[in-house]
């Protein structure tokens, strides 16, 4: 609290345990600082809604910090279909497939981390928002469109429980620890404009690490995984993946050319880079953030609604409209 009472001081990033994310970025805005939040920006449906009414009450804006969504070949995709390559949106489908097991969730030696407490105690998305970075400017969420509601189902846990046997026998406690955390959550999401969402979250199997971005439109589709694209009437050869990076090439976004060349040393490639450098012009210039309050909030929501829907038996619930009605007049702001 004494570092925010500093009046030199005209921003904060906040990078903790997630569990400290909210109150902190309470705190920032109701001291006019502007806040850089890491992910997820709030873990529960009075943290999102904290975030958007203390934004609405002192007007300081807060961006949770969410890299992916300032990725190259993600913002090359927007682009695209801005340019109306895809047709009309219908579909996408995203994840977090990143093991974490041995190294976030617990360390080296077995011990269990602050990250890994959550996976005793819950069931659902714990980490829905590197998968939703790009997908909300892809698909217009909150300035055009809104999720509506989520239906959500998981597997049973059984990854934990097998690392630890593999690693440190069976005898190990956390062998013998029952994770309420299924290894793989699912979350079907439907827009009120129609459009379908698919997010994952796989953190405790072992796998490499993958996205599966896919965008899908009347015309065609981008798919992450083959790094290809498909687009009726240009791809040369009919129902035949082509090649994605001289889309890359050509619908490189103009972020991506302003930046120091050496920024691809920087971290993930220079996302990273890209990231801050768009908050901090925002700081300097007392403009929005790029990404802003509601839709720190609309992202960080898939962890309460996940959770809601898989204790229900997989059953619909509502996605709260943290914009009340405005994403129906609300313009695109995000790298336009």
């Amino acid at each position: 609290m004494k570092l925010l009472q500093r009046e030199d001081l005209d921003a904060v990033i906040i990078a903790t345990p997630w569990q400290l994310h909210t109150p902190m970025a309470v705190a920032g805005m109701k001291h006019g600082k502007y806040v850089g939040v890491e992910v997820p920006a709030a873990i529960s449906y009075e943290g999102c809604w904290e975030l958007v009414n203390t934004y609405e009450e002192t007007r300081v804006p807060c961006m949770m910090l969410e890299n992916w969504s300032f990725r190259r070949d993600n913002l090359a995709v927007l682009r695209m279909i801005r340019e109306g390559l895809f047709g009309e949106i219908v579909h996408c489908h995203c994840a977090h497939s990143h093991d974490c097991v041995d190294h976030w969730f617990f360390d080296s030696e077995g011990n269990i981390r602050w990250g890994g407490e959550f996976l005793i105690k819950y069931n659902r998305d714990q980490y829905p928002t590197h998968s939703q970075g790009p997908v909300l400017s892809w698909m217009d969420i909150n300035c055009g469109d809104a999720y509506a509601t989520l239906v959500a189902t998981a597997s049973d846990s059984k990854g934990i429980n097998a690392f630890f046997e593999r690693k440190f026998g069976p005898d190990h406690p956390n062998a013998k620890q029952a994770y309420k955390q299924g290894d793989i959550v699912t979350s079907m999401v439907r827009t009120q404009r129609g459009k379908t969402l698919v997010i994952n979250y796989d953190m405790q199997l072992p796998r490499p690490y993958d996205n599966r971005w896919m965008i899908q439109g009347t015309l065609g589709l981008y798919d992450e995984p083959h790094n290809s694209v498909y687009i009726e009437g240009r791809s040369p050869e009919n129902h035949t993946w082509e090649p994605f990076p001289p889309y890359q090439d050509q619908y490189d976004h103009p972020w991506w050319k302003e930046i120091d060349k050496n920024a691809g040393a920087a971290g993930h490639g220079g996302t990273d880079y890209l990231e801050l450098v768009k908050f901090f012009e925002a700081v300097r210039n007392k403009t929005q953030t790029p990404i802003d309050v509601y839709d720190s909030a609309t992202m960080s929501s898939i962890i309460p609604l996940s959770e809601d829907s898989i204790a229900r038996g997989s059953q619909p619930v509502v996605c709260p409209d943290y914009t009340r009605g405005a994403w129906k007049t609300r313009k695109p702001t995000f790298a336009v």
